[in-house]
């Protein structure tokens, strides 16, 4: 091949190899154009609950699955949970993005955790916790305590 055309082919494969790698750059921002993120939804999330040991709490653990700030319907979200339970353990995102799981709390009293998974999502996994109380004896025990009568002898 001629000493001319070999120069073009070089100038060329330069030209289109610095345009790739300019095609490949990011802006350091911390999150890839078009990736998916998961967070807790702003408000009701389920997070910071007070319930019984091994009852199941009274509000939806709740995400909310965006891409670019707006909502992603079908978004598979896997709950986990150490020492209780979650139903569903997978569950998709609907029109408004968000899914949800109910947490049944272990038998253990103290705080305990949940969380949500998004495979490939910016913020995953999302963190929930809770503090189990032990439930009440049987017979009520709620209330003020009856005071202890002690007779004086003189």
């Amino acid at each position: 091949m001629p000493t001319r055309c070999m120069a073009r082919i070089g100038t060329l494969a330069l030209l289109f190899g610095v345009a790739g790698a300019a095609a490949g750059c990011s802006d350091d921002s911390g999150t890839t154009p078009g990736a998916m993120a998961v967070a807790q939804t702003e408000d009701q999330s389920g997070d910071g609950q007070v319930g019984f040991v091994g009852e199941t709490l009274d509000d939806a653990l709740r995400v909310i699955v965006t891409r670019e700030g707006q909502p992603v319907e079908d978004v598979e979200v896997q709950w986990l949970t150490t020492g209780g339970t979650v139903s569903p353990g997978s569950s998709l995102t609907d029109a408004t993005g968000i899914a949800t799981s109910t947490w049944t709390l272990g038998p253990t009293p103290g705080d305990q955790t949940a969380s949500a998974r998004v495979v490939g999502a910016d913020g995953s996994p999302v963190d929930f916790t809770a503090s189990a109380v032990m439930t009440p004896p049987p017979g009520g025990g709620g209330g003020d305590p009856e005071p202890l009568r002690i007779p004086i002898i003189r």
